[in-house]
């Protein structure tokens, strides 16, 4: 019973989501209902489209790295970040929304563990990002 009412909460979520990511196609590109397509694509990584080509651990400035103490206090630091980034981003779909002769692909997040909350937010993907041929 549990798990039938968490697989309906997370299909409702990603309708949701799909809903916003055509809604902001459909408005970017002026295309009117009925000619805009949405799929998912749950293999996606949204950093992979959000940030293409983004190096995961920036190299810390020559004075940190020659002091032992000061680059464990940096390596931690962001440790810490890349650990809170890398579940916002494992947090959002990714969707590719196609029609009017137009393509985009969006990383779309809503707040299932949020009390109260009824929003759902879609970042366009990079324009530096090009989805893999078929």
């Amino acid at each position: 019973m549990v798990v039938a009412g968490a697989v309906a909460a997370l299909a409702a979520c990603t309708l949701g989501e799909s809903n916003k990511a055509e809604e902001m196609f459909a408005q970017r590109f002026s295309c009117p209902d009925g000619r805009v397509t949405v799929k998912p694509h749950p293999g996606f990584n949204a950093r992979d489209i959000l940030e293409p080509g983004r190096k995961d651990k920036p190299t810390p400035p020559a004075d940190v790295a020659r002091d032992p103490g000061r680059l464990a206090v940096g390596q931690a630091k962001q440790n810490e970040v890349e650990e809170r980034e890398s579940s916002d981003f494992a947090s959002k779909d990714v969707f590719e929304v196609t029609g009017c002769d137009h393509a985009q692909w969006y990383a779309c997040y809503d707040p299932v563990n949020c009390t109260g909350c009824s929003w759902v937010s879609c970042k366009e993907a990079s324009s530096s990002w090009r989805p893999p041929l078929p």
